[in-house]
């Protein structure tokens, strides 16, 4: 790894010092003691290599853990990430209510990796799978209290990870991809993965991994 590289991950590995702080200090306020925030799952890689990696993705579920732990949606996402060779994959689930109010109220990003506690903000993909058509109701919340912008425009100019959407249903939901209210005529995800999964999103991601220095348009229209 470069002084570079190590020089820009600097504010993220204090902000997941900060978060993981927060959670030893703060899990037995939290819903069933934040076992759904703790990480460490079987089969998840090492939070050491997330510094080393060419390319972070995290992995969104849009529903909270407790309903989704027991489908293999998320974790058969992770193994397809992390066979794409370079890439460090974390995964984050929408908080229970209670949990959402004391993060939010410690500044704690609501989308944040269970296993390294680094922000959404500090991947390069935030990868969205989605089920059913209810649950992108709690997207926009989700993306403002990460500190990500709900435009593409706005991603772009704050160098934002790229927002991605993914699911057998993903490639209906044109309310994603219109006016977000801001005037900008783009929608809340940067790009939609249609097709075949295991296929698909290792490409995309070879793509990111492989076009680093590319612009974010040049990047899109690639993809």
């Amino acid at each position: 790894m470069t002084a570079e590289n190590r020089s820009e991950l600097s504010p993220w590995a204090a902000e997941s010092t900060r978060i993981r702080e927060w959670f030893a200090s703060n899990r037995h306020q939290m819903s069933g003691n934040g076992v759904w925030f703790s990480g460490g799952e079987p089969n998840t890689l090492d939070p050491e290599l997330f510094s080393g990696a060419r390319v972070r993705i995290l992995i969104v579920r849009l529903s909270e853990y407790k309903d989704v732990a027991a489908g293999i949606t998320h974790s058969y996402l992770y193994q397809m990430a992390s066979s794409v060779d370079g890439c460090f994959v974390d995964m984050a689930f929408m908080p229970p209510e209670r949990d959402e109010k004391l993060m939010i109220a410690a500044g704690i990003p609501l989308l944040t990796g269970t296993n390294t506690k680094f922000p959404a903000a500090a991947f390069d993909v935030v990868a969205i799978s989605n089920s059913v058509l209810q649950e992108l109701i709690n997207l926009p919340a989700l993306l403002h209290f990460s500190g990500l912008p709900l435009s593409r425009s706005a991603r772009e100019a704050a160098a934002s990870p790229l927002v991605i959407l993914g699911g057998s249903n993903s490639s209906v939901h044109s309310i994603l991809h219109g006016q977000t209210g801001d005037g900008a005529a783009e929608g809340l995800v940067d790009a939609v993965i249609m097709g075949d999964g295991e296929r698909v999103l290792a490409e995309a991601l070879s793509l990111v991994r492989d076009n680093r220095d590319c612009a974010r348009p040049e990047l899109l229209k690639m993809m």
